[in-house]
């Protein structure tokens, strides 16, 4: 019997095969991260929009903290058809204000020099636990009381964040 010998084009073409397959797994792994980290951008980016607009309905009137907030504009903050949106508002002493009940399982964030700082918390709500992404913004309401500065935390869940990424992960591959 006559043993079948690959041709040197077959070998050839099974010797590139290998680094192409590896440097497509790099790139497809590269522009994953890529894609992701801009989505997380676009994402965090809403988070602060929403801080910044719960703090344009906050004042500081004989010596209190005012939060007017009405119904309607707290459905429109909340409404989201993905994710879970909630919001708090603490002063300075760490007592709440207003807001979702939901985060007073989150530890009152530390004092810092930053005025936004974002990190990922678990909280637990109708029997299941939620991953979420907080923005925590410090803000001075009057400028002659130094030490009446509130905090205000808006959280989502990562649901909309999962399904980009998931959706980035798809088109990279294909």
């Amino acid at each position: 019997m006559k043993k079948f010998a690959p041709s040197i084009r077959n070998k050839l073409m099974f010797w590139l095969l290998i680094p192409i397959l590896l440097l497509w797994v790099i790139q497809a792994g590269i522009a994953y991260f890529i894609g992701i980290d801009f989505a997380n951008d676009a994402y965090d980016a809403d988070l602060v929009d929403n801080a910044n607009a719960i703090a344009s309905q906050i004042e500081f009137v004989n010596n209190q903290v005012k939060v007017d907030l009405p119904p309607a504009a707290k459905a429109i903050l909340k409404y989201d058809n993905q994710d879970k949106i909630y919001y708090r508002i603490l002063a300075n002493n760490g007592t709440f204000l207003a807001g979702d009940t939901q985060l007073n399982q989150l530890s009152v964030p530390p004092k810092t020099p930053r005025k936004v700082t974002f990190e990922d918390a678990w909280i637990h709500n109708d029997q299941k636990q939620h991953h979420i992404r907080v923005v925590t913004m410090r803000l001075k309401l009057d400028k002659k009381v130094p030490k009446e500065d509130i905090t205000i935390q808006v959280a989502e869940t990562f649901i909309g964040r999962e399904k980009l990424a998931n959706k980035i992960l798809i088109s990279v591959i294909l």
